[in-house]
């Protein structure tokens, strides 16, 4: 897969690029760190930012291409049913999708769609009826990802922004852990502060922060 529409991705640039081996290092960093510390493996992971206008559809996109890459049989899923874009760059529709299966419209397997990028797979938002938030509940999202994590090695969610809608926190419940997308301009402090309080408080583990938002040119450099 390589860009569609506003989405820049890793199959883009070539190997050694620092657009491309960020993404591995990441990739890397949370393969390795399962069975490490005698806890639970990190297999759902939550992408999500502070404000809208991270990047963090664009970043949960590359980093299931780039697990995905390293022979990790992978699904994205479009948590972000208030805005959903990821169906995009994949060309297939958005629902069914999660909206349509926390409503028992759908059964996860009718909505997953297989992509061209070998062990990539992606689950699109669907059409939310009523509120998100209420169809965002752990209980429900729980329920899903135990269903996902007998089929791919990893799941990576994307959401919509956590100081704004609380969707995020919702879906970071559900899953194991965090990455927070940091624009790498216009990220106020005081945001970036709250948003990890946030996540703190409601006991979800932080697994490491993406700064996006670079300029492109640096990207080709390397």
């Amino acid at each position: 897969m390589g860009t569609n529409g506003k989405f820049a991705t890793v199959s883009r640039f070539g190997p050694g690029t620092p657009f491309v081996e960020a993404f591995g290092l990441l990739t890397t960093s949370l393969l390795l760190r399962n069975g490490t510390d005698g806890g639970r493996d990190i297999n759902t992971i939550c992408v999500t930012s502070a404000q809208p206008g991270a990047g963090t559809s664009t970043t949960a996109l590359n980093l299931a291409l780039t697990m995905a890459t390293a022979g990790r049989r992978t699904l994205l899923v479009d948590g972000n049913v208030r805005a959903p874009v990821l169906h995009v760059p994949f060309n297939v529709p958005q629902s069914p999708g999660l909206a349509e299966i926390l409503t028992k419209k759908a059964q996860v397997k009718e909505a997953i769609r297989a992509s061209k990028t070998s062990n990539l797979y992606l689950l699109p938002a669907g059409a939310a009826e009523g509120s998100p938030a209420a169809l965002m509940q752990p209980q429900l999202l729980g329920a899903i990802l135990d269903q996902i994590r007998g089929s791919y090695e990893f799941a990576i969610m994307d959401t919509p922004p956590a100081l704004r809608y609380p969707d995020a926190l919702h879906i970071a419940r559900a899953t194991d852990g965090v990455i927070l997308v940091v624009p790498a301009e216009g990220a106020g402090r005081q945001g970036q502060v709250e948003v990890r309080r946030r996540f703190e408080r409601v006991n979800v583990k932080i697994l490491g922060v993406v700064m996006n938002r670079m300029n492109p040119r640096e990207a080709v450099r390397g």
